[in-house]
Order: C-alpha cells, then sequence, then structure tokens
C-alpha cells in the first residue's frame, strides 16, 4: 500500500511536469515584403506576424524581441499610420500605439502585458502567464525605417524575433520586410543636334525644332534655345512613389505633395539653364514645373517639378524638358563639354530651398515620409557642346637647311561647307563666316614631347593670317615648315616629325608638300588627315 501510494504521488509528479513542458507556445514568423526607396529615412516596412502553432501558455516575465538594427526605427509620419502592436490571446485582444519612443498606449489597459519602442528595437512583454490558442496572433504593424545609411538597391531587409526566456519559442526568427528599390528612374534625351557654337550666325548657337522645345520655351528667347529631354517613371512596382498634391493646384503647395527636384550638373561653361517645362507621358499623372524654379550657380542648377494628381495603381511617367541658351556675355567658341542630369523626390520647395538641396546635404520630406537628398545615379546626360573643330594632322615633315624642307597650307572652309550642319532650321547647310587662331603641335620624330604654339598677333609665320592670328573664313594659310620652328620654342632649324593643326573655327583642309630646300626641283604633296577634334 505504501510503494502505491508512492507510484501515485511520482505519476502525479510527472503528471505535472508533462503538463507544465507543454505550456510552450511555439509561435512561426510571416510578414510583407513592402518595397522601400533606399534613401528613405522614414520608409513604410513590411507588416511582421507571429502565429501560434499550438495552445500553450507564455510564461511570466517572457520578452518577445522584434530588431531592426542596424536600421534606425522612426517614430516621424506616425500621425497617419502609427506603429502598433495587437496582441490576440485567450478572448483578448489587445492593441499597442506608438507615437513616440518607450512606452505605448495600450487600448485596452491589460495588466498581463506591456511593450516598449526604441529606434533599434520593439519588444513585448508578457508581465503575467497567459494562453494562446492555436492560430492567435502577434502582429507588428506600420514600422517606418531610416534606412538612408546603408541600404543597397536590389537588397533585402530583415528582422529578428527573439526570445529571452524561450518559453515563446520561434520559427523562422529572420524574416525580410523591406525590398529597396530606387523610387524613380530616369531616361535623358540629349539635346540632338548637339549644341553648335556656331550655327547660324556667329553669336548663337543651338538648334530649335519643335520635336525637342515646346512652345513655352521658344518665345522670345535671350539667345537662340534648345531643349534636352528628361523621362522620369516610378520605377518596378513602386507605384506609390507619387503622391497627389492635394486637390487644388501647385500655386498652393500642400505638405503632402510630391516633387521631383532635377539637378543638372556640369553645365557647359558659356551656357545657361533658362526655363523649364513638362507634360504627361502616360498613366494619370498630372505635372507642373514649379514657377521660378530654375536655380543655376555656376554650372550646377536645380530645377523643380510637382506632382498635382497621381494614380498610385499605376506606373506613371512624365517628362520634363530643359531649356538652354547661350549665357549672356558668353565668347564664342563655347568650350567642349556634357552637362548631365539626376533626379530626387523632395517638398514643395521655394527658390530657396532649391539652393539648399542643390548638393544634397539635408533631408527632404514628402508628406509623412522623409528621405534623405539622394540623387538618382549614374547621371544622364542631358546637352553637350561640340565645337565642330577639324584636327589635322600632316604625317611626315622634314626641315633640313640646304637640303628638304615642307610647305604647308591650310584653309578656312566654313561659310562654304555643305556637310556641317549649320542652318537655325536644323537642316544641313552653311556654317556662318568664322574667324580663329590655329594651334600648332610639333611631335619630333625621337617620340618626345611636343612643341606648341598658337597663332595670334605676336605668333603668326607665314602668310594668310590677319593681325591678331586669325585665319578668315575662305581665306588659306600658307607657310614653311621652317618658320614654324621658332614660334614653337625649337632650337636650331632642323625638325622631323609629325604635326596636327587644331584651328578653332568649324571647317578646315590642308596640304603638305615636301620639297628641296629652294622648292626649285622636287616637290611631293599629300592631303593631310582630317578627323573631328572632338
Amino acid at each position: 500500500m505504501k510503494l502505491a501510494r508512492i507510484l501515485i504521488l511520482v505519476l502525479g509528479l510527472m503528471t505535472i511536469a508533462a503538463a507544465a513542458s507543454f505550456a510552450s507556445v511555439p509561435f512561426v514568423t510571416s510578414s510583407t515584403l513592402n518595397q522601400m526607396a533606399p534613401n528613405a529615412q522614414t520608409g513604410l516596412a513590411g507588416n511582421v506576424v507571429l502565429t501560434a502553432l499550438t495552445t500553450g501558455t507564455v510564461s511570466t516575465g517572457e520578452i518577445v524581441n522584434v530588431s531592426y538594427s542596424p536600421a534606425q526605427i522612426s517614430t516621424l509620419g506616425n500621425a497617419l499610420a502609427p506603429i502598433n502592436v495587437v496582441v490576440t490571446y485567450g478572448a483578448n485582444t489587445t492593441t499597442f500605439t506608438f507615437t513616440a519612443y518607450g512606452a505605448a498606449t495600450e487600448t485596452p489597459a491589460d495588466a498581463n502585458l506591456s511593450a516598449t519602442l526604441s529606434p533599434t528595437n520593439l519588444t513585448l512583454k508578457f508581465d503575467a502567464g497567459v494562453t494562446f490558442n492555436t492560430g492567435q496572433t502577434i502582429a507588428i504593424n506600420n514600422v517606418r525605417i531610416n534606412v538612408s545609411s546603408f541600404a543597397t538597391v536590389g537588397a533585402n531587409m530583415n528582422v529578428t524575433i527573439s526570445s529571452v526566456l524561450g518559453s515563446a519559442t520561434v520559427t523562422n526568427p529572420t524574416a525580410a520586410v523591406a525590398l529597396f528599390v530606387e523610387p524613380i528612374t530616369l531616361v535623358g534625351y540629349p539635346i540632338y543636334p548637339p549644341v553648335f557654337p556656331y550655327v547660324g550666325s556667329f553669336n548663337t548657337l543651338g538648334v530649335i525644332t519643335t520635336s525637342n522645345c515646346p512652345a513655352s520655351l521658344l518665345t522670345t528667347p535671350v539667345n537662340t534655345t534648345t531643349c534636352g529631354q528628361v523621362q522620369i517613371s516610378e520605377a518596378g512596382s513602386f507605384s506609390n512613389a507619387f503622391e497627389t498634391l492635394g486637390t487644388g493646384t501647385y500655386a498652393a503647395p500642400s505638405t503632402t505633395a510630391t516633387q521631383v527636384i532635377l539637378r543638372i550638373s556640369n553645365i557647359p561653361n558659356g551656357l545657361s539653364l533658362y526655363g523649364v517645362d513638362a507634360a504627361a507621358i502616360s498613366g494619370t499623372v498630372v505635372v507642373s514645373p514649379v514657377t521660378a524654379s530654375v536655380n543655376q550657380t555656376g554650372s550646377t542648377a536645380t530645377v523643380a517639378v510637382n506632382i498635382e494628381r497621381q494614380d498610385a495603381q499605376q506606373i506613371e511617367k512624365f517628362i520634363v524638358y530643359l531649356g538652354f541658351q547661350k549665357a549672356t556675355g558668353a565668347t564664342l567658341p563655347l568650350p567642349v563639354g556634357f552637362g548631365t542630369v539626376a533626379a530626387t523626390l523632395g517638398p514643395p520647395a521655394t527658390t530657396a530651398q532649391l539652393t539648399a538641396v542643390t548638393n544634397a546635404t539635408a533631408p527632404i520630406s514628402i508628406g509623412p515620409l522623409l528621405y534623405a537628398a539622394r540623387y538618382t545615379t549614374p547621371e544622364i546626360t542631358i546637352v553637350s557642346v561640340s565645337q565642330l573643330l577639324s584636327k589635322l594632322l600632316s604625317t611626315f615633315n622634314v626641315v633640313i637647311p640646304g637640303s628638304f624642307n615642307t610647305g604647308i597650307a591650310i584653309t578656312n572652309i566654313s561659310a562654304t561647307d555643305p556637310f556641317v550642319p549649320g542652318t537655325i532650321s536644323g537642316n544641313f547647310g552653311t556654317t556662318a563666316a568664322q574667324p580663329g587662331v590655329i594651334k600648332v603641335s610639333l611631335f619630333p620624330a625621337d617620340g618626345s614631347g611636343p612643341f606648341t604654339f598658337t597663332t595670334s598677333a605676336s605668333k603668326k609665320p607665314g602668310a594668310g593670317l590677319d593681325d591678331s592670328g586669325n585665319l578668315p573664313a575662305k581665306k588659306t594659310w600658307t607657310v614653311l615648315l621652317s618658320d614654324l620652328l621658332a614660334p614653337a620654342g625649337i632650337t636650331g632649324s632642323t625638325f622631323q616629325g609629325f604635326i596636327e593643326f587644331t584651328p578653332l573655327f568649324s571647317g578646315a583642309q590642308g596640304i603638305s608638300y615636301i620639297s628641296d630646300s629652294d622648292f626649285s626641283t622636287l616637290a611631293q604633296g599629300y592631303q593631310m588627315v582630317v578627323s573631328p577634334a572632338p
């Protein structure tokens, strides 16, 4: 009898122990994968749900921690959709709402549970043991993340779910909550044909074509104008990259609007960005350039376009026209250069604010969202300046006193060449008459560096150059190699090698001829090789 009682007691203890072991609750993690801009400072991460796989009790003191490290959880923009944790257990449902770091507001108040929020963690604490039925959940919603410091386009952001005491075990403790994408993409349609500094007349530039420039940018320009085009699109399936500008027009900005800020860099010297226009090309987006949004400082400019209306279910596209002209006081020829454009999302901004974000130094906000001012890369070429120069190569030249000399003839064919784009209409025709100096580079046959000079009032050997060292249009410069040595800084009277001539005007042809030193009995000539420069 005694033994029987002992066995009953032992079996009873085993039963209690078995019941305790079954009290732990295994949870399985699931999540939604939100698209997030890599420059997001308050990007909305996907929701995380822990679902009980069996019925059981979570022990007193248990802590379930959801870590978003190394990203920082942001409480900005929570007025529209606060971060919340919804816990459903037994017959209870409690919602924790966060408007700041620290403790949450509970609805309804629940003495069994508490929750706190830090910049990297969201923690749920069980202040008393509670029982979950199979299928009941812990849901973490609307967490906004600052990922601008580490996000990489195309990468996932993960969260880690852990339990301190272990009675609430978690399957799939790592879950993906964000996929980083660029919210917008750019396609550039550079000015074509390129800007030609001498086209039309000596003081104008560019090609006006209605396909490039809308009528708004062709009204009484200071100088002849030309336009580049930038197509801006919501990227991939990121159809909510833009936000509608309230219900009015862009003249009454709303903080819930989207503004696309374009940054134009490396504007060639002597060009200015004087105007902007915009138009929708797909979807239902309505866009308007911001009044006085053109803001140029040196070689960099910013332009803003407001999104008045858009459809969050469609991928929206629109085009921005950028009008360029010769800057007041600029001298021709303009230096060769290539201007590029990049874009970012921003708030409705004044001209002063545009100046502040030109160099992407400060965060910019769009309604409840906050973005680092990070522009799309790589930048898109939008304007180029080509001088249509002709580099002439004289492949073999020699001067030996008493034996050989080389004669050179170069003709300025500007105003006569039918193969250079030149009329304001953009058709092929003749260029304007262009006097210009000629850069001369003599390369010795031993492979050493060149001896170089540019014709000028004090360096105008031979015949055909004017008093300033320019070769006038339709004129020919004739000169002997022996007469080029001193201006180029070559000591002595002997030279053998090749020569490059770079006339600073559009269109040149040349010929070289080698003869005996007095050009009396022997001569052999050849056409110089003509190549663009650039």
